[in-house]
């Protein structure tokens, strides 16, 4: 018994090992295959491009039910391809990818309403008084009619693709700094996960069989209330420093805006309101 044990043993430490060794070489690979792809379109012209971006955002309403309640922080991680077209690298068409993390805002609604109507919400988080004064827990479902005056903190993850045109300065005396400016600039994004904080403010009396929280209930899943696809135009402005010569490596710093103009939430059963988003970032990156 004490042989098979070890016998088994071995083998599954075998077996670990194999699939350790297996996940290191899929990772090598992804990076050779990432190296290669940089040579690749440098040796095409291209310049490639990492940067992240701290953001802030807010959300907007056109509606005077529906007000805006504050911005929160972000953050955002992305490549950057440029394709130059001049003689003297001033002008490029650039793509490339963004992930980013905690876009959204806070919107207070003034009506009751259904507010979340696609989200399986916490039904154990919300509840409303009844005839004796006594709390009454949610029953099963999406319909959860919420009070007057209830907050939602919106809070979405986005995989985008933007695109646009750079247009850059000629080099600043001796300093090997130029100043650019990326406009147009254009941005794809996909919701790939959306988490929101509600808190519907409580209720005294129970008139309407609508419900309040004792206090905010966060971790939503409120993906299904976002809308699948978001479209933003926007501008961007900053720096760039090369540390050994103009056209070598190169240091970037800017700061950009963007707009949403499609709506961020779908429809709820309040008002037919429009729900964009401002978005403001400092850019950090490298160009090679």
């Amino acid at each position: 018994m004490f042989i098979g044990f070890k016998i088994t043993f071995i083998f599954a430490n075998t077996r670990f090992k194999i699939l350790k060794t297996k996940t290191m070489l899929r990772k090598f690979s992804l990076l050779t295959a990432f190296l290669l792809t940089v040579l690749y379109v440098q040796a095409q012209g291209f310049k490639f491009g990492v940067h992240v971006d701290p953001l802030v955002s807010f959300m907007a309403s056109n509606d005077k039910k529906v007000v805006p309640k504050g911005a929160q922080m972000g953050f955002g991680l992305g490549v950057e391809m440029e394709y130059y077209f001049s003689d003297g690298e001033n002008y490029a068409f650039t793509f490339g990818g963004n992930f980013s993390l905690g876009k959204g805002g806070k919107l207070s609604y003034i009506n009751s309403g259904v507010l979340l109507p696609n989200s399986t919400l916490f039904e154990s988080s919300y509840f409303r008084t009844d005839s004796a004064g006594l709390s009454v827990s949610a029953p099963s479902g999406d319909d959860l009619k919420l009070v007057a005056g209830t907050t939602v903190r919106y809070n979405v993850n986005y995989l985008e693709i933007p695109f646009g045109l750079k247009l850059r300065t000629n080099e600043l005396g001796q300093s090997y700094l130029r100043a650019f400016f990326h406009i147009p600039m254009v941005t794809i994004g996909i919701p790939v996960s959306a988490r929101g904080t509600v808190n519907a403010p409580e209720q005294t009396t129970d008139t309407s069989f609508e419900y309040y929280t004792k206090e905010p209930v966060k971790g939503e899943n409120i993906y299904k209330d976002i809308n699948f696809l978001q479209l933003s135009l926007g501008t961007g402005a900053g720096v760039e420093w090369s540390p050994n010569d103009d056209g070598g490596l190169r240091l970037v710093g800017g700061l950009y805006y963007n707009y949403g103009f499609i709506d961020m939430v779908k429809k709820n059963t309040t008002e037919s309101v429009r729900t964009g988003f401002h978005n403001i970032g400092l850019r950090i990156g490298i160009i090679f």
